[in-house]
């Protein structure tokens, strides 16, 4: 070993605090300062200060030491060359300040995550509890509720008070979603871990050395955006004054630099992302929302940074767009759709989001048995079949003035109601029409809304355990009667194409009161080739 070579020694992670102990004691005499740095199954110290000659053997013989490693970045303890690969992080859910079980690992070769934030939810735990079933379900691991306000701030941030804290948490650990907040000053972190999950420290921010220190001395996972005029070099600088304060859990966000364009945002630099894995062992995860000029653009960039191997994605997910359309924000939708799309690509680069696949059941032999099962939404249940949610078409949707009286079984009468006809599709395929109706007056304002403006659909709110789904009814064709009516007026000419089919109906209730009648047509034919595993070709191509 050249006695002037920078290095680190690698310890192990179990061994005694004494032992670890002879260790700082030891490395303390060229670096004084020195502590221990732990991550996730791993714990290293730097020996000397990288300028001046150091010779490591002397360390071998310490019962602790595994390696001496000679490191060649400035960057020594965030460098790939300390371990010649990818580290993963579990990020726990923390209650009154102590790790209780891992919901999340990102980085290493675990599956790839994804952070949402919304600024809509954070605003109101009424909102929250209605979008955090929904992002479970459609596979997201963290919420990222905003920032902390300082003492001097005021605006959206300064709505983002412990009490509010305290009940986003809990409702996000009810849905197994760990919770994020940004820390723009150091004072504010005995207050933040209380609460939050994983801290974030913004891209404006990546350079304020005292509030890395401070952070370094946590032990929550800190997510560490690049700053928008920083270079590769000077992010894995301050990822690594983190790490030397005893903090190895830092993850890495790829949130844009400044250029020279007039939308003046920071622009997504993809080739950051493989440039960055390349030189660190951190996990990298990237926030194509943050640099996007608008909300269209956001799943192309988010599939260019998995194919460019990104760890995960930060996605701002919500009903923004709705009352901002220019806004960044995608809907559940949309985001159910990006997820699907990006695990053959995910797959292509040796990873997976093998946390988001539903839950498969042994498979009846034959549709009509098929058509029958009840325990999961029609969209869970042709996603368990193709592996790929379905993309829900809303045909056309209008309201019904009260008084209502004909519905059977009967919605609140003197209410207005909201009709909508669906389809799902495979590809091509049509795999039902549906027709629901929805008792406006006994569901929120704001979930009214959301469906109204189409970034909602029943799937997804039956997703929530508190609606129950209840009375289910089946039947051909030839028992449909006024059901075959209604969905010959919604899709003309397309349900004889379909013939025969079977139909279900039930209705669903919030708080025991029937609130949702649902109907749907399901096509046996074209459910007996989605079933038949030799016809998937068939089925793509009908």
């Amino acid at each position: 070993m050249e006695p002037s070579a920078p290095s680190v020694l690698v310890l192990d992670p179990e061994a005694s605090e004494s032992e670890l102990a002879d260790v700082v004691a030891a490395a303390a005499e060229l670096l004084p300062g020195v502590r221990v740095t732990r991550g996730d199954a791993w714990a290293a110290v730097p020996l000397g200060d990288g300028v001046r000659p150091v010779d490591g053997r002397r360390f071998e013989r310490l019962p602790s030491v595994r390696r001496v490693v000679q490191v060649s970045a400035p960057y020594r303890l965030a460098s790939r060359e300390l371990f010649g690969e990818g580290v993963g992080i579990e990020v726990p859910l923390c209650e009154d300040g102590a790790p209780e079980a891992s919901v999340a690992v990102l980085g290493g070769r675990a599956p790839l995550g994804v952070i949402v934030s919304s600024r809509w939810a954070a605003a109101s735990e009424s909102r929250f509890q209605l979008l955090a079933p929904l992002l479970r379900e459609a596979g997201c691991s963290i919420f990222h509720a905003g920032q902390i306000a300082s003492a001097t701030e005021r605006g959206a941030s300064a709505e983002l008070t412990p009490d509010l804290l305290r009940r986003l948490r809990d409702v996000a650990h009810e849905h197994e979603l760990a919770l994020c907040v940004e820390v723009s000053d150091a004072s504010q972190i005995p207050s933040a871990v209380q609460f939050a999950d994983v801290l974030q420290v913004g891209s404006r921010n990546m350079q304020d050395f005292s509030l890395l220190r401070e952070m370094g001395r946590t032990e929550r996972p800190v997510l560490l955006r690049r700053g928008a005029g920083a270079t590769v070099e000077e992010f894995l600088l301050a990822a690594e004054y983190v790490l030397l304060h005893g903090n190895g859990r830092v993850i890495l966000c790829e949130s844009g630099i400044r250029t020279f364009d007039a939308l003046q945002k920071p622009r997504f630099e993809i080739n950051a992302v493989p440039l960055i894995k390349h030189l660190s062992h951190l996990p990298l995860v990237a926030d194509p929302s943050q640099t996007a000029p608008h909300a269209a653009t956001v799943p192309a960039m988010a599939r260019a940074a998995v194919a460019a191997g990104a760890d995960g994605l930060v996605l701002e997910v919500g009903p923004e767009a709705v009352y901002d359309p220019g806004g960044v924000a995608i809907d559940i939708e949309t985001t159910r759709r990006l997820l699907a799309e990006l695990r053959p690509i995910a797959r292509a680069v040796g990873r997976t989001f093998g946390t988001f696949a539903v839950e498969r059941h042994a498979l009846p032999p034959d549709a009509a048995a098929m058509l029958r099962l009840t325990e999961r939404t029609l969209a869970q249940t042709i996603e368990s079949i193709t592996d790929v949610p379905p993309y829900l078409e809303v045909v056309s949707q209008w309201r019904l003035a009260p008084p209502v009286r004909w519905l059977s079984p009967p919605l609140s009468p003197d209410g207005e109601i909201l009709a909508r006809c669906t389809s799902y599709r495979t590809g091509s395929v049509r795999l039902s029409c549906n027709l629901s109706y929805v008792d406006l007056a006994r569901i929120d304002p704001t979930l009214g809304a959301l469906l109204e403006a189409k970034h909602l659909n029943l799937g997804q709110l039956f997703v929530d355990p508190r609606i129950e789904k209840l009375k289910f009814e089946f039947g051909t064709e030839e028992t449909a009667a006024e059901i075959d009516e209604v969905f010959r007026r919604c899709f003309p000419g397309e349900l004889d194409e379909l013939s025969p089919y079977v139909w279900r109906r039930y209705q669903a209730a919030i708080g025991g009161v029937v609130t949702f009648l649902v109907i749907e047509a399901l096509p046996v034919r074209v459910w007996d080739r989605l079933l038949d595993p030799e016809s998937a070709m068939t089925v793509q191509e009908a």
